[in-house]
């Protein structure tokens, strides 16, 4: 028998844990659940920037049309993951509508992948060049410029 010290601890045999389908099914769909929430606040920002920026973008319709669509997919997507997280795969009734939901959880994350990947190529580069000049003039020229710029530029 070892002598134990003050600093030791008592050595313990480890258990070997046994596969559990449910709890790898929960800890799956709340990672979806999360990437989903970043992905949706992105799409949020590009909204915001694109209806800022106004129409002066040749691609404005495709953009807000696109990242609708998308926020649209990805509301129905939490959707869905928040009925598989309900869902207890130990049982064998569940399995098979969660394989189905499960299935349709990933042919939306595709579709929501294409869409945002063209959102990306479409979209309005940040830049304080003369894109921006751009729109301060279409601003000024449609009434809704502001007074401060209006009377900067006066002169």
């Amino acid at each position: 028998m070892k002598r134990r010290t003050y600093y030791s601890k008592p050595r313990r045999k480890k258990k070997k844990r046994v596969f559990d389908a449910n709890e790898y099914a929960i800890k799956k769909t709340v990672a979806q659940g999360m990437l989903d929430i970043a992905l949706l606040a992105s799409n949020a920002s590009q909204l915001k920037y694109v209806l800022q920026f106004g129409p002066i973008h040749e691609f404005y319709t495709l953009l807000i049309a696109l990242i609708t669509i998308s926020i649209i997919l990805q509301l129905v997507l939490g959707m869905l993951c928040v009925i598989v997280g309900s869902l207890d795969v130990n049982r064998n009734e569940n399995q098979q509508p969660a394989r189905f939901y499960n299935n349709i959880i990933v042919l939306l994350i595709f579709i929501i992948s294409i869409i945002n990947i063209v959102i990306s190529a479409f979209s309005i580069k940040h830049t304080t060049g003369p894109l921006i000049m751009m729109r301060l003039e279409y601003l000024h020229k449609s009434g809704r410029g502001g007074s401060a710029w209006r009377q900067r530029n006066s002169n």
